[in-house]
C-alpha cells in the first residue's frame, strides 16, 4: 500500500512538472499559435476553440514578419511587426510584457476594402481585428498573446503556442 501511494505521488509531481514546461520557455511571440478562445463582449461568455465555427493562427519570424490565417475567411495575410516592452505599471492589461503592432500587407488591406465593397455578407474583423491595416496583440506573462481589436466591440481572442 506504501508503494503504491508513492508512485501515485510521484505521477502526480510529474504531471505537475509537466503543465510548468510552457512557463519554463522563453517568453517570445517568435513561433506559430492558434486561437484557443474568444470571450464575449457585455456576457463575458468564453468560447472555446473547440466550440468556435473556424480556426486562426498567426506566425511570427525572427525577420520583423508575420502570417495570419482563418478558416473563417480562406485567406492568408502577411505583413511586419514591432515588438515594444509594456510599461511595468499598465493597468489596462496588468500581464502583457511585450505589445505587438502588426502592418498587414497595403495590397492585401485594399483587396479586402475592395470585397467588402462588394459583398454584403463581409466584415473587415474577420480578416484584420483591429484598426485599418493594423493589428496591436498583447504577449502575455502566462506564455499566451491577446488580440482585443481595436474597433470597440469588446470581444477578445486569445491565442496559445501550437
Amino acid at each position: 500500500m506504501k508503494n503504491l501511494l508513492l508512485l501515485a505521488f510521484a505521477v502526480l509531481i510529474l504531471a505537475a512538472c509537466q503543465n510548468d514546461d510552457n512557463l519554463n520557455m522563453p517568453l517570445t511571440e517568435i513561433g506559430d499559435w492558434k486561437l484557443e478562445q474568444v470571450t464575449q463582449p457585455g456576457s463575458g461568455e468564453v468560447i472555446s476553440a473547440a466550440d468556435l465555427n473556424f480556426s486562426q493562427t498567426y506566425t511570427f519570424k525572427t525577420d520583423g514578419t508575420f502570417s495570419k490565417f482563418s478558416t473563417e475567411t480562406g485567406v492568408n495575410l502577411s505583413g511586419t511587426y514591432e515588438a515594444e516592452d509594456a510599461e511595468p505599471d499598465d493597468r489596462f492589461e496588468p500581464l502583457t510584457v511585450k505589445w505587438l503592432t502588426l502592418t498587414f500587407d497595403i495590397d492585401q488591406y485594399e483587396a479586402i476594402l475592395v470585397m467588402e465593397d462588394s459583398m454584403s455578407t463581409t466584415d473587415v474583423d474577420k480578416y484584420i481585428f483591429g484598426s485599418d491595416n493594423m493589428e496591436v496583440i498583447a504577449l502575455r506573462v502566462d506564455h499566451t498573446l491577446m488580440n482585443i481589436g481595436q474597433r470597440f466591440h469588446g470581444k477578445a481572442m486569445l491565442y496559445t503556442r501550437k
